[in-house]
Protein backbone atom coordinates (compact mmCIF):
# COMPACT_ATOMS: atom_id res chain seq x y z
CA UNK A 1 0.00 0.00 0.00
CA UNK A 2 2.52 2.43 0.88
CA UNK A 3 4.49 1.94 -2.15
CA UNK A 4 1.36 2.48 -3.75
CA UNK A 5 1.18 6.10 -2.15
CA UNK A 6 4.68 6.70 -2.99
CA UNK A 7 4.17 6.25 -6.62
CA UNK A 8 1.01 7.87 -6.93
CA UNK A 9 2.62 10.73 -4.92
CA UNK A 10 5.23 10.70 -7.46
CA UNK A 11 2.42 10.95 -10.60
CA UNK A 12 1.03 13.93 -9.15
CA UNK A 13 4.28 15.42 -8.69
CA UNK A 14 5.36 14.91 -12.24
CA UNK A 15 1.97 15.73 -13.87
CA UNK A 16 1.89 19.40 -11.77
CA UNK A 17 5.89 19.80 -13.30
CA UNK A 18 4.77 18.92 -16.71
CA UNK A 19 1.22 21.32 -16.77
CA UNK A 20 3.76 24.26 -15.75
CA UNK A 21 7.30 23.80 -17.88
CA UNK A 22 7.64 23.62 -21.82
CA UNK A 23 10.46 21.44 -21.96
CA UNK A 24 9.32 18.33 -20.23
CA UNK A 25 12.55 16.59 -19.88
CA UNK A 26 14.46 20.11 -18.77
CA UNK A 27 11.43 19.82 -15.60
CA UNK A 28 12.27 15.87 -14.74
CA UNK A 29 16.06 17.15 -14.55
CA UNK A 30 15.67 20.07 -12.76
CA UNK A 31 13.50 17.99 -10.29
CA UNK A 32 16.32 14.93 -9.80
CA UNK A 33 18.73 17.73 -9.24
CA UNK A 34 16.86 19.62 -6.16
CA UNK A 35 18.33 18.45 -3.03
CA UNK A 36 15.96 16.55 -0.77
CA UNK A 37 14.84 18.50 2.83
CA UNK A 38 15.84 15.20 4.70
CA UNK A 39 18.92 13.74 3.27
CA UNK A 40 20.77 16.87 2.18
CA UNK A 41 21.61 15.46 -1.44
CA UNK A 42 19.53 14.97 -4.58
CA UNK A 43 18.20 11.72 -6.14
CA UNK A 44 20.80 12.22 -8.85
CA UNK A 45 23.64 13.10 -6.72
CA UNK A 46 23.26 9.86 -4.23
CA UNK A 47 23.33 7.96 -7.75
CA UNK A 48 26.70 9.35 -9.12
CA UNK A 49 28.48 10.33 -6.45
CA UNK A 50 28.05 14.60 -8.28
CA UNK A 51 25.72 17.10 -9.11
CA UNK A 52 25.02 16.60 -12.74
CA UNK A 53 24.81 20.14 -14.95
CA UNK A 54 21.13 21.82 -15.56
CA UNK A 55 19.75 24.71 -16.55
CA UNK A 56 19.89 26.26 -12.86
CA UNK A 57 22.65 28.15 -11.81
CA UNK A 58 24.80 26.25 -9.84
CA UNK A 59 28.53 27.24 -8.48
CA UNK A 60 31.33 24.78 -10.41
CA UNK A 61 32.54 24.28 -6.85
CA UNK A 62 29.45 22.39 -5.86
CA UNK A 63 29.29 20.24 -9.54
CA UNK A 64 32.81 18.65 -8.77
CA UNK A 65 32.56 15.07 -7.57
CA UNK A 66 32.83 14.62 -3.49
CA UNK A 67 32.26 11.63 -1.62
CA UNK A 68 29.97 11.41 1.19
CA UNK A 69 29.30 8.68 3.99
CA UNK A 70 26.12 6.63 3.05
CA UNK A 71 25.99 5.52 6.58
CA UNK A 72 25.60 9.47 7.62
CA UNK A 73 23.34 9.84 4.56
CA UNK A 74 21.06 6.54 5.96
CA UNK A 75 21.01 8.18 9.76
CA UNK A 76 20.18 12.08 8.91
CA UNK A 77 16.68 11.09 8.46
CA UNK A 78 16.73 9.52 12.30
CA UNK A 79 18.32 12.08 13.41
CA UNK A 80 15.29 14.62 11.88
CA UNK A 81 13.03 12.51 13.76
CA UNK A 82 14.77 12.74 16.69
CA UNK A 83 14.53 16.82 16.60
CA UNK A 84 10.71 16.94 15.48
CA UNK A 85 10.28 14.35 18.56
CA UNK A 86 12.26 17.13 21.15
CA UNK A 87 10.05 19.92 19.57
CA UNK A 88 6.85 18.14 20.06
CA UNK A 89 7.87 16.92 24.04
CA UNK A 90 8.95 20.58 24.67
CA UNK A 91 5.40 21.72 24.02
CA UNK A 92 3.50 18.30 25.84
CA UNK A 93 2.72 19.30 29.73
CA UNK A 94 3.66 16.32 32.36
CA UNK A 95 0.53 15.29 34.18
CA UNK A 96 -1.97 16.29 31.33
CA UNK A 97 -4.61 14.00 30.18
CA UNK A 98 -5.86 11.00 31.60
CA UNK A 99 -3.42 8.95 34.11
CA UNK A 100 -3.33 5.96 34.96
CA UNK A 101 -5.59 4.82 38.16
CA UNK A 102 -8.08 8.01 37.65
CA UNK A 103 -11.39 7.59 36.27
CA UNK A 104 -11.70 9.98 32.90
CA UNK A 105 -15.23 10.62 31.81
CA UNK A 106 -16.51 11.85 28.52
CA UNK A 107 -18.77 14.12 28.20
CA UNK A 108 -21.97 12.36 26.68
CA UNK A 109 -22.83 13.31 23.18
CA UNK A 110 -26.44 14.79 21.58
Amino acid sequence: MLKLLHQSHLEITVKKLWTKAPDKHLALLDHRTTPLDSVGFSPAQLLMDRRPRNCLPTARLLLAPAAYDPVNVKRRPDRNKCIQKSYYDRKRQEGTGSERGRASHAPPRH
